[in-house]
């Protein structure tokens, strides 16, 4: 059947209904036709110059043969008249190009909007990636700062601890001294009370030496022992008296020396978290050279063939991930801080481990393995978070059976001798 022009117009209307299906449209049946449309106006432009010439000529010489064309007069007005409606053809199919012509305008300017758009959509995508690659750096720097104030914070409650213990012993010694002095007081006061008594006993001497006139004589000798023994008292107070000074004066050298000592235990307890530092670090680094000699005796059942991964292997891996950009370079430096990487099998299957070595795993070296277990599994490897060392704390191991996680005890030289003895 025919395409007629009332198809052709139902094919608009359904387009301008779907206007995602021009595009399609346009590639499958106007591509070739549009583009030659605009040569076939020009020609028939020509041919319709032509044939007005023509025309001219023909009216001149009808002019002239007016009189032997007569007979033909009959067949003129005939041609006249189909050369008529071809003209209105003509019209027609001119105005009809015009109309495609401005539709195909309309379409290329929509097409130009849509590619503009869809570029401005691209750029704008583009940037949110980097926002968001920014973004997740920024975030794995603020746990990495956490994870390092939270460790400070660990530090400083030990050591405000220790120091409380110092202080309620320094209390207690405080207390001992204050017990002291206390009993030194009422020592005092009890002589201060001696003496009053002593005053009161010579007020009643003195009263019955009155009534005694006539035994002065022989109390005399009483009164001079009296005497005596008061200026002993005397003595002997002033003895207490010079004693509490000296308790005194040898109580603010105590306090003093404490004061020295406190100083000095301040320094022995820096250059003690100084040594354990240091001492951590060599045990680590003996633990981590021993897990990487020992790895095959390390890591056993479920797993055979365990064996390192090269560092260069690894690095290798890393970059052409970063390179592919599979992963970030932040991503690349997390993974190459990994302790070690080991390959192995399970139930015939081949994994890696990403292993994080300490002398006492805690939660932190977990939250590191999982992390870096993480990145690797992005270089296409089947990887699993692992954590080796002599012993691990409760919350790291909890954490580490939620990851999914293996431990891997590490033991020391001695221990060995015994288990091979």
């Amino acid at each position: 059947m025919a395409f007629s022009v009332d198809d052709l117009r139902e094919l608009l209307r359904i387009l301008d209904r779907h206007p995602d299906w021009k595009a399609e449209v346009r590639r499958a049946v106007l591509a070739e036709d549009v583009l030659e449309l605009p040569h076939i106006v020009r020609r028939l432009a020509e041919a319709q110059a032509r044939t007005e010439a023509r025309m001219e000529e023909l009216v001149q010489a009808q002019v002239r043969t007016e009189a032997r064309v007569e007979e033909l007069a009959q067949a003129q007005t005939r041609t006249e008249a189909r050369v008529e409606e071809l003209a209105q053809a003509q019209a027609r199919t001119e105005a009809r190009v015009e109309e495609l012509a401005q539709a195909q305008a309309r379409t290329e300017a929509r097409v130009e909007e849509l590619a503009q758009a869809q570029t401005r959509t691209e750029a704008r995508v583009e940037e949110l990636a980097q926002a968001q690659a920014r973004t997740e750096a920024r975030v794995e720097e603020l746990a990495q700062a956490q994870a390092r104030t939270e460790a400070r914070v660990e530090e400083l409650a030990q050591a405000q601890t220790r120091t409380e213990a110092r202080v309620e012993e320094l209390a207690q010694a405080q207390a001992r001294t204050e017990a002291r002095v206390e009993e030194l007081a009422q020592a005092q006061a009890r002589t201060e009370a001696r003496v009053e008594e002593l005053a009161q006993a010579q007020a009643r001497t003195e009263a019955r030496v009155e009534e005694l006139a006539q035994a002065q004589t022989r109390t005399e000798a009483r009164v001079e022992e009296l005497a005596q023994a008061q200026a002993r008292t005397e003595a002997r107070v002033e003895e207490l008296a010079q004693a509490q000074a000296r308790t005194e004066a040898h109580v603010q050298a105590l306090a003093q020396e404490m004061q020295r000592l406190v100083h000095r235990v301040d320094g022995l307890e820096r250059t003690v978290n100084r040594l354990e530092r240091d001492v951590g670090e060599l045990k680590g680094s003996d633990l981590e050279r021993r897990f990487r000699e020992r790895v095959v005796h390390v890591v056993r059942r479920p797993y055979r063939r365990a064996r390192l991964v090269p560092l260069e292997a690894l690095a290798e891996a890393v970059e052409d991930a970063e390179e592919r950009g599979l992963i970030s370079g932040a991503e690349a430096d997390e993974a190459l801080k990994l302790d070690a990487v080991v390959r192995a099998r399970k139930d015939g299957i081949e994994v890696f481990l990403a292993v994080e070595v300490s002398f006492v795993v805690d939660r932190h070296d977990v939250e590191r393995a999982v992390r870096r277990a993480a990145i690797v599994r992005k270089l296409g490897w089947d990887c699993l978070p692992a954590a080796a060392g002599r012993r691990a704390t409760p919350a790291a191991q909890d954490l580490l059976s939620k990851a999914q996680g293996e431990w891997f005890p590490v033991p020391g030289a001695s221990e060995e001798e015994e288990a091979a003895g």
